[in-house]
């Protein structure tokens, strides 16, 4: 019972702010860095004309979600949308403007082009599509956001700012996620030889 008590609490109790507006910014930034990655060849993988049109596409693929396929249809210009939605949404994360609804266009972006073409992502991209979901449900603009930096420098006091605190479930939702990732991914290279005598690393580095 104690233990029950102990993590009901540390589910509901509020937390600070601070650090789960320093996983936003950072969490922005690497879904920006990804997502550079992935925008010159966009075409070749998403494309009408590229490797995996439309009629393949249909055949490999089962069922559906929520992307912007579903609004536009197999259209080589959801490309260019993703390309500028993904760019607001991660830059929204960075910055803290209007972050919750950063965080749902950077999920509909990154669940859009994981439908498209799930053949070539990986781990990292799911984990992506989790973190951008949780964060829209988490007020991680409380603190060290760009609209509360504008309002300090326009203020005549320039008092600091009290950081009020915010619902815990989100933050701990996204430590669990984080900490299951690991577990989860340790134990499945245990099991691997290559991983555990080294040599899956050279392979990767190579």
């Amino acid at each position: 019972k104690s233990l029950f008590v102990l993590f009901k609490n540390w589910i509901e109790v509020p937390v600070d702010p601070r650090p789960l507006a320093v996983f936003r910014i950072w969490f922005g930034f690497l879904y920006l860095l990804n997502l550079g990655l992935l925008w010159p060849d966009m075409a070749m993988w998403f494309s009408n004309d590229g490797v995996m049109p439309p009629v393949v596409h249909r055949a490999l693929v089962a069922g559906t979600r929520v992307n912007l396929y579903q609004l536009v249809g197999y259209s080589d210009e959801t490309i260019t949308l993703m390309k500028v939605l993904g760019v607001l949404g991660g830059l929204g994360l960075m910055t803290g403007v209007f972050a919750q609804f950063s965080a749902l266009i950077a999920w509909i972006v990154a669940s859009s082009y994981a439908w498209r073409n799930p053949y070539i992502l990986n781990s990292g991209d799911s984990l992506i599509r989790i973190g951008c979901f949780f964060l829209i449900f988490a007020k991680s603009a409380q603190a060290y956001a760009l609209p509360s930096f504008i309002k300090w420098l326009r203020s005549p006091s320039k008092t600091l700012t009290v950081h009020s605190k915010i619902s815990g479930w989100p933050q701990r939702i996204l430590q669990l996620q984080l900490c299951l990732v690991y577990l989860a991914t340790g134990l499945w290279k245990l099991s691997g030889e290559s991983w555990r005598d080294g040599s899956a690393v050279g392979i990767v580095l190579q």
